[in-house]
């Protein structure tokens, strides 16, 4: 539990170390939207920027921005059979190579195309990059549960002899509660630290974590939602995704950073609405009553925006 409390301090202390790519993202979005193979993309990237960070940033600008998830394909099982191991590395490879390129084409792909495709423009841009498979929190009832199967993709691309995470997929944006996909463009998971991309990825290859954790501190957190992640501010309390609920039934959030005059907002599946926050100003903290009897789910909001779901116990 030390080396967990260590981790939630120096999430505070690395989360707001970000180079600006303000240029490069303003350089791309005039950027055609249409390519016929990647090769193209890669072409204009190498022509515009000189810099390895600037091109990892250019791809994941264009990506993020122009390709959609693709909802309908992502409920489709992908099967390979083969007979030997040179066939199903023929296969994958030929895989591989439909998703990028539908990507390209119908600006719509699954986890899958999206790291393929950012994949493939990196190493013609000259970058090292690999593929990393693994688990993504990203429901409340994923809460405490022990990530065993993969559900996501996404990205490592080396930079001056460093890792670092890319997730082209959730950047695009969401879907949502009525299953369609709206497009966020969110920069918070570009070069995102080791430290806050282990709030909702697990990887499979525990060696691309990065950091000293294990599959219990990732089961123990909240879920953490994608304005969390940029956010400048930060959550010091609780620690926990479930949280023991006070004999007056009430939690208590202690947030660093936020200013004052934000309106801090929270919603209970029990009671189904919105409630705004008691705050005391003094010690940032806010406080919200939840019925035992009910409520299985808190959900923190700050501006209205999605910011982390706690379970109650």
């Amino acid at each position: 539990m030390k080396s967990f409390l260590l981790f939630l301090s120096c999430f505070v202390l690395t989360k707001s170390f970000a180079q600006s790519f303000s240029k490069v993202d303003s350089i791309v979005n005039k950027y055609p939207r249409y390519y016929t193979s990647p090769d193209k993309l890669a072409a204009l990237i190498n022509k515009d920027f000189k810099e390895q960070p600037d091109k990892a940033r250019a791809i994941f600008t264009w990506l993020a921005g122009n390709v959609q998830f693709d909802v309908k394909e992502a409920s489709n099982k992908v099967v390979f059979r083969y007979a030997t191991q040179e066939e199903k590395i023929a296969k994958e490879k030929k895989y591989k190579n439909e998703l990028v390129l539908k990507a390209l084409r119908e600006h719509k792909t699954t986890n899958r195309g999206y790291a393929a495709l950012y994949e493939v423009l990196s190493k013609a841009c000259g970058l090292e990059c690999v593929t990393i498979q693994g688990y993504l929190k990203s429901a409340p009832d994923d809460i405490s549960k022990i990530p065993t199967t993969v559900n996501h993709i996404w990205n490592a691309v080396k930079i001056d002899n460093k890792w670092n995470f890319v997730d082209t997929t959730i950047a695009a944006g969401s879907v949502d509660a009525n299953g369609e996909f709206k497009a966020y463009f969110n920069d918070g998971y570009f070069f995102t630290t080791p430290e806050v991309f282990f709030l909702n990825h697990y990887p499979s290859n525990e060696k691309w974590l990065l950091i000293e954790r294990n599959k219990q501190d990732f089961a123990s957190l909240p879920l953490f939602y994608g304005d969390y992640v940029k956010a400048t501010y930060k959550i010091v309390s609780p620690a926990l995704g479930h949280l023991d609920v006070t004999e007056n039934n009430t939690v208590t959030f202690k947030i660093e950073g936020l200013d004052p005059t934000v309106m801090v907002s929270y919603f209970t599946d029990g009671r189904n609405k919105m409630e705004i926050m008691e705050q005391n100003e003094a010690t940032m903290e806010y406080t919200a009553v939840v019925d035992k009897a009910t409520d299985k789910f808190i959900t923190l909001y700050i501006n209205d925006k999605l910011i982390a779901t706690y379970r109650l116990i």
